[in-house]
């Protein structure tokens, strides 16, 4: 925010108001205010601050140093200004090694490049690199300010060569060097080329005049720029000065900083966030800071949104053909024990997780070399844990899907954990809680592996059957293991439970479907008519008691001869089915199933990249690669076509609104896909259909789902990918991949089902 300093009354100088928040505000724009000699200061929050926050209670916390009463007095004691390591050439060179994560604003390539030309040794070297490396060449194809300015901190005497090109020696050096010597003869700040425009031997001019210069380049004004320069040239050469020094400070020096300018007290100030940064790793163990940064960069804080949840309450209706009178009903819903509500629409609060900046986060940390394990159910802390002997880092585990903060903190409270059986007696879980606490690796350290931690549960939560009776009837026909030539006994039983739904007293009411099927069958002289809501005919009770216990005592005779054998059908189909329904698919996708994003091994791997023509997306240029141009018969301007790349991934995360989908690939990059149009509609949208029993089926869900894996083709653009095809191109915008093998081959679907 900008925030408006004063060392009098505001009301001397500008109007007040309130903003909608009620903040008090000024009534003058950034510019008015500066006109009546306010001064604005920006105050920005960064990440940088959440990192060194957090590392520094990671510090506390395992027990490297004592909090102190208060968290600016933790601060000062640990890193504050003037009690930091500042000399130490093994810190240092952990600079120069990228041992140190996330170095404040040294995080990008350009730092990266200039920390290993320049090797700094001090918060002056830091400094100088921090401005340095926001300068470009001042022509084409020129050595870049940060390389020049490595290669005269390593070898002095190349400024001196320099000057001697431009025709200055020793005594010209002299007058420069107070202002330049701090940077080893570069002018890389807004300060430095102020400075040396107000020195007699340059010109002289005033302080207003420089701050005019300084805005020139600042704001990036080259009108302004250019009427300076002319202004400057006439006043050198009215006072007589030495030409060649004052050529060499415009032409060379200040104009390194033209198109932007860089100011000390920014860079002074990020590099003393750096130095601390770097002192926090070099002394106490690295991983600290390296989990401190992974927290940060995460996104820890979650935040909340509404989500509506639509369901359609659909009335139970009953064809003509009932021949077969297979139920309409709906066995009760697994789920309910997760306390799902699906009889009304309504509106739940969810947590919202950036998945994308997860699996990012995690994939800089791999790529720096530091290894990060999977959730640990005796160790995992809420969010990301360092194990400072075995130098990693665990999973967190807040960050498993359905496990929410008050599960985290009953599993912190009650261990030690031996086994699974044990945690469930400790712990109140549900089935889909529990079973993506496993998916995520918390067990594995209590068994040989995942699966068998797995199976282990899903043997547990089985509903096994002791013995088989004609109350598993319904569960026999469902697994279809009643043979065909009780078919008739199948029907008679599914007609029974369906005349029970018009018992009128004594009697059973048959309307014209349930009719039909009785006349065909059994004795119509036991029918007595009645005629009354679409009632044609009612049986006693007793008489079609008669008639159905003799149709099941065929049944429960055949029940009882293999008993054992269907016990056993029946207990393995119900283990099969809890398994198909939450256990399918590898390791890596039970990753992705619960945390969204990849701990070990992408799913897509060991896809055959080659074969299917995938571009490896971390090596792809930040900007689109013409292929070739042609000219517009129309307007004659050339018309650029890119090259089309494919690249593969997993779906993390979308937005709607944006028409967005962020996908990590299968080389671990995480990347924004843009699909504009209807085309971003039309793979997202969930296909369905109404069926003959009148419900709304769903046939095919959105491809662009959380878990999904898809091939897109496109451009990158920058961070991006945009999906985009040609006529001639020869491969779809998007695919599905519906299968992969083990040996990296994959099956993918082209088209969406039709509506």
């Amino acid at each position: 925010g900008g925030v408006i300093f004063v060392d009098e009354p505001f009301t001397n100088s500008t109007a007040l108001m309130r903003a909608p928040s009620g903040e008090i505000i000024t009534q003058f724009d950034l510019h008015a205010a500066e006109d009546t000699g306010l001064i604005k200061y920006d105050i920005l929050s960064v990440e940088a601050l959440d990192k060194i926050h957090n590392c520094l209670d990671l510090i506390c916390d395992y027990g490297y140093e004592e909090r102190e009463a208060t968290l600016r007095e933790t601060y000062e004691k640990i890193i504050g200004i003037y009690n930091l390591e500042r000399d130490s050439k093994e810190m240092w060179e952990m600079c120069w090694n990228h041992e140190v994560t996330s170095l404040f604003q040294m995080e990008k390539q350009s730092g990266i490049s200039g920390i290993a030309a320049m090797k700094p040794t001090s918060v002056d070297d830091l400094a100088i690199l921090n401005s340095a490396i926001r300068l470009m060449a001042t022509e084409k194809g020129g050595e870049m300010p940060v390389n020049k300015l490595a290669r005269f901190k390593a070898h002095p005497s190349d400024w001196d060569r320099e000057l001697q090109k431009y025709g200055l020696g020793a005594e010209e050096k002299a007058i420069l060097e107070p202002v330049l010597g701090v940077s080893y003869g570069l002018c890389i700040a807004q300060e430095q080329f102020m400075q040396l425009v107000q020195l007699p031997e340059l010109g002289g001019f005033n302080l207003t005049w420089a701050d005019k210069l300084r805005k020139s380049i600042a704001k990036k004004n080259p009108a302004e720029y250019e009427k300076l320069t002319i202004e400057y040239f006439e006043v050198i050469k009215e006072k007589e000065l030495n030409q060649k020094l004052c050529d060499y400070t415009w032409n060379i020096l200040i104009a390194m900083s033209k198109g932007y300018g860089f100011n000390l007290s920014h860079t002074l100030a990020y590099s003393l966030i750096g130095l601390q940064e770097l002192n926090l790793a070099y002394k106490y163990p690295l991983i600290l800071w390296d989990c401190a940064c992974l927290i940060t960069d995460s996104g820890g804080a979650e935040k909340e949104s509404e989500e509506e949840e639509l369901s359609e309450i659909i009335e139970e209706t009953y064809n003509d053909d009932i021949g077969n009178f297979e139920e309409n009903e709906e066995e009760e819903d697994e789920e309910d024990d997760e306390g799902v509500d699906t009889a009304a629409p309504k509106k739940k609060v969810n947590r919202t997780v950036n998945y994308g900046k997860i699996a990012t986060a995690i994939g800089k940390m791999k790529n720096a070399g530091i290894k990060i394990i999977a959730t640990d159910i005796n160790k995992s802390s809420f969010t990301f844990a360092p194990d400072v002997e075995n130098n990693l880092i665990i999973y967190g585990l807040s960050g498993i899907t359905r496990v929410g903060e008050d599960l985290v903190k009953e599993i912190m409270i009650n261990r030690p954990y031996v086994s699974i059986p044990d945690f469930l007696n400790k712990i109140k879980i549900n089935k889909p809680q529990m079973i993506n606490l496993i998916k995520s690796g918390a067990f594995d350290k209590l068994y040989n592996n995942r699966l068998e931690a797995m199976n282990t549960y899903i043997d547990l939560i089985t509903d096994k059957k002791k013995r088989i009776t004609l109350q598993n009837m319904k569960m026999l026909m469902d697994f279809n293991l009643i043979p065909i030539k009780y078919d008739f006994q199948c029907r008679t039983y599914n007609f029974n439970k369906y005349i029970k739904k018009f018992k009128i007293d004594n009697f059973y009411g048959l309307d014209i479907a349930a009719y039909n099927f009785y006349a065909s069958n059994f004795d119509i002289d036991l029918l007595q008519p009645y005629n009354q809501d679409n009632i044609l005919f009612i049986i006693k009770q007793t008489e079609w008691d008669k008639i159905y216990k003799k149709e099941m005592d065929v049944i429960r005779n055949w029940i009882s001869q293999n008993n054992l054998d269907l016990l056993n059908s029946v207990n393995n189909r119900l283990r099969n089915d809890l398994w198909n329904k939450y256990c399918e698919g590898t390791e890596s996708k039970w990753e992705m199933d619960s945390i969204s994003c990849y701990i070990g091994e992408h799913e897509l791997s060991k896809v055959r990249n080659i074969i299917y023509g995938f571009a490896d997306y971390s090596k792809l240029s930040e900007e689109p690669q013409i292929n070739y141009e042609f000219t517009s018969k129309q307007t004659g301007q050339k018309i650029p076509l890119f090259k089309i790349y494919r690249i593969v991934g997993t779906v993390l995360d979308k937005d709607k609104n944006k028409k967005t989908v962020t996908l990590l690939t299968n080389d671990g990059s995480v990347t924004t896909i843009k699909i504009f149009g209807d085309a971003f509609t039309h793979y997202d949208k969930q296909l369905s259909t109404r069926g003959a029993d009148g419900k709304k089926h769903v046939t095919e869900k959105s491809w662009l789902s959380r878990g999904n894996k898809i091939i897109i083709t496109g451009i990158r653009r920058e961070d991006n990918f945009i999906a985009k095809k040609y006529k001639n191109t020869p491969y779809h915008l998007v695919e599905l991949i519906t299968s992969i093998d083990e040996d990296g081959y994959i099956k993918t679907k082209l088209e969406r089902d039709s509506e």
